[in-house]
């Protein structure tokens, strides 16, 4: 989890970093994404429930969110100091820090949005390559996809438990 924790900071390390589009990597974009990776870790959340977050829906002193999922059901998690730590650390770059219902993770521009979930994949999904964690699915022999998980030396899958003798290394 460190190295994907630092994967969105790496823009920051090496000057001159652009975005595709040519333009440069904005510091609060950074930093916001190890915020999101941070609240995400420490909460459990669903993708649709981080952009879903507002700021009046933390609770600092207590350290509880209070999230909507699913079904409008709304349920109340801990959040654990370091993600709370990166919340301040990305609000801090804002010009003005989210109040009441503004979205705790902003998509960036003039206008106040909310991060939305499309982004935030595709954002995670450059963090996990920086990270080196994006390995492949495998197919095996039965042409069940193996997450990289069952790829552990212990050679013990729930998923595909009935074509390891026929699998091939």
């Amino acid at each position: 989890m460190g190295n994907l924790l630092r994967a969105p900071l790496q823009p920051l390390e090496q000057p001159g970093t652009k975005k595709a589009r040519g333009r440069p990597v904005s510091v609060a974009v950074c930093y916001r994404d190890v915020a999101v990776l941070e609240t995400i870790y420490s909460c459990g959340l669903r993708i649709s429930e981080l952009c879903g977050l507002t700021a009046g829906s933390i609770d600092w002193e207590e350290a509880i969110v209070r999230v909507r999922g699913k079904g409008k059901k709304e349920r109340m998690l801990p959040i654990g100091a370091p993600a709370l730590d990166a919340i301040r650390a990305y609000w801090g770059l804002l010009r003005q820090p989210p109040q009441g219902s503004d979205p705790v993770f902003q998509a960036g521009g003039e206008v106040i949005q909310p991060l939305s979930p499309r982004t935030f994949q595709s954002r995670l999904k450059q963090h996990l390559a920086v990270a080196g964690l994006d390995r492949p699915s495998h197919r095996t022999s039965c042409d069940t996809v193996m997450p990289p998980i069952c790829w552990m030396p212990a050679r013990i899958c729930g998923v595909c438990r009935n074509c390891w003798a026929t699998r091939t290394w």
